[in-house]
């Protein structure tokens, strides 16, 4: 890392993926708050660091809040995601202390015909097989893959970005 123009950290456990039994929320924390602790840590210890670390959290963060309409300043919410999603973005945080540009982008579900939700549901639907999920009532904010990379590119360019960032579309 000594020496980037930046750092873009996306890694995590698939939370999509199968049953959400201990060893499965064991994995999510690990591979998101232990795995953004070490990226931390390294950040800290070079001696010529990237100036801005973008890191993935999630509209998870603030939790079941319903119809509320939703700023990146609310406040967080009490399940076990949003508890995940403000440990993941605590850990990159001290890079701030050494004056990197830190940014939490907290991504909906993000959808694409070759990967993520949509990519797992639309064979189902396709055979006919799909239906309401869960309740019918919950809201999904989702952001296209592709947007989810110009986002990315925008942060990169606009250095006064800093802080929590929302990445969603403009309607659930």
């Amino acid at each position: 890392l000594e020496g980037f123009a930046a750092v873009v950290h996306l890694a995590g456990e698939n939370i999509a993926q199968g049953r959400w039994t201990r060893a499965k929320r064991n994995r999510i924390w690990d591979s998101r708050v232990k795995a953004s602790q070490m990226l931390g840590r390294a950040l800290l210890r070079l001696e010529s660091p990237p100036p801005t670390i973008i890191g993935a959290s999630a509209i998870g963060f603030y939790g079941n809040r319903g119809d509320e309409i939703l700023k990146d300043g609310a406040s967080s919410g009490g399940e076990f995601l949003a508890e995940v999603c403000r440990y993941w973005e605590a850990a990159i945080e001290p890079a701030s202390a050494r004056g990197i540009r830190v940014v939490h982008l907290r991504l909906g579900m993000v959808l694409g015909p070759g990967g993520g939700a949509l990519a797992a549901l639309l064979p189902i639907f396709r055979m006919g097989l799909g239906g309401r999920i869960g309740g019918g009532e919950q809201y999904w904010s989702w952001i296209a893959l592709e947007d989810v990379l110009g986002a990315i590119r925008f942060i990169l360019k606009n250095e006064a970005m800093k802080g929590p960032v929302n990445a969603v579309s403009p309607e659930p």
